[in-house]
């Protein structure tokens, strides 16, 4: 039973991070692997936007959520964003201040119409990257939005 336990807690423990080396016979040590995507955290608006006035949304995002690597910072986050009436997605570089907090604003020339859509792109490396809500490029039903008051 014993063994049954350590084996339960050993393979429960290793699931959570990923690690290489610490081969024993090899004298090895190891050596943390951060592969994970970045984690993007959005909270939409609850109430309508002023029609004249830009619209600043903000996000969190961290570069990679393995256990051990949270300190990854995304090399870039970018706002996709269009009026529902509009095919094509225009897009702004998010700014940080804290590393983890990003923010873009629109402006009021940017939207029209009284509904937006929107979406983020985080990018930690090459082939670390990550888009919140996920599909929403492909699919207008997934994305993030809010209303305009006219």
């Amino acid at each position: 039973m014993k063994k049954l336990m350590l084996f339960v807690s050993l393979t429960l423990g290793c699931a959570q991070s990923k690690f290489v080396g610490n081969d024993e016979d090899s004298g090895g040590s190891d050596v943390l692997v951060c592969d994970g995507l970045p984690e993007i955290d959005h909270d939409e608006f609850d109430d309508p936007q002023p029609n004249n006035a830009p619209v600043t949304i903000e996000t969190t995002v961290i570069g990679d959520p393995t256990p051990g690597c949270e300190n990854i910072l995304p090399s870039s986050v970018t706002l996709y964003f269009k009026s529902k009436n509009v095919q094509e997605y225009s897009q702004l570089r998010m700014l940080t201040q804290d590393d983890y907090t990003f923010s873009a604003t629109i402006t009021p020339a940017e939207m029209t119409g009284s509904k937006m859509l929107y979406y983020f792109k985080a990018v930690a490396s090459l082939n670390s990257v990550a888009e919140e809500p996920e599909g929403a490029k492909d699919d207008d039903r997934n994305t993030f939005s809010f209303t305009r008051s006219l």
